[in-house]
């Protein structure tokens, strides 16, 4: 008999000693049959036949889980959440912690504010800008988050960037990222460092891993950089920067 989308997620998650209970299952299937729903109307993935989905979607937005980085009460920022991934998934399975999931693109947000509703979540919030946007028009977002992830399509120097100036001191910065997780690390020694951040670990196997950096220090304050800066001129260390 064919396995179902529940069935499926389960055991990708006791592959990855992950503990779930049945409502979280549920709403995790509620999240993916509201996800087709809405997909007919705004292309947010396509990534939806139920094995490929509850994969590389669902189980692959717990896997923070297998860290010890969400004690009740942690302020997490989800940057580039799109329909909301990993952030939602995580919401679900952790009530005692708050999230913002910030995306600019207004309609794939549409998504996850219905999900949020229609799951009664009241530990997540949702906003339409840009990275470089918020933290100037709402600077009390710099350096207050326990725990800012990202699972965006952009190498590690952008999304550091990006990311790190959210992150308070004492707290973690984790990216998602493929199999070249290690050589992305090395492209953003020099990122990391700029930006207040040390390498802490790698949770992942050949397929997935999460870069986990930690907050050591502070954030100079002329980083993020203005819109599109990261993307055009990504930091790395130059000859002048070594001398």
């Amino acid at each position: 008999m064919e396995k179902n989308f529940e069935d499926i997620l389960a055991e990708e998650l006791e592959k990855h000693k992950i503990k779930y209970s049945k409502k979280e299952i549920s709403d995790l299937r509620f999240l993916y049959e509201l996800l087709l729903e809405y997909n007919k109307k705004i292309n947010l993935t396509a990534i939806t036949e139920p094995h490929q989905a509850a994969r590389k979607h669902f189980a692959d937005s717990l896997l923070p889980l297998k860290s010890e980085l969400f004690p009740p009460k942690t302020k997490c920022l989800d940057i580039g959440t799109g329909a909301g991934f990993p952030g939602l998934p995580l919401a679900i399975f952790l009530p005692e912690c708050d999230f913002l999931l910030l995306d600019s693109i207004a309609k794939k947000l549409s998504f996850a504010s219905d999900a949020i509703k229609k799951l009664g979540l009241k530990n997540v919030k949702i906003k339409v800008s840009r990275a470089e946007n918020l933290i100037r028009e709402e600077n009390e977002t710099r350096e207050s988050f326990d725990v800012v992830f990202s699972r965006a399509v952009a190498s590690l120097p952008v999304l550091i960037e990006l990311s790190l100036p959210f992150v308070k001191t004492g707290g973690h910065f984790i990216a998602f990222k493929s199999k070249e997780a290690e050589n992305e690390l090395r492209d953003a020694a020099f990122a990391i460092k700029t930006l207040g951040g040390e390498f802490e670990t790698i949770i992942g196997d050949h397929e997935r891993n999460l870069i986990i950096i930690k907050k050591k220090n502070p954030t100079p304050e002329k980083y993020p950089r203005r819109n599109g800066v990261p993307e055009k001129r990504p930091l790395r260390e130059t000859k002048n920067d070594a001398s």
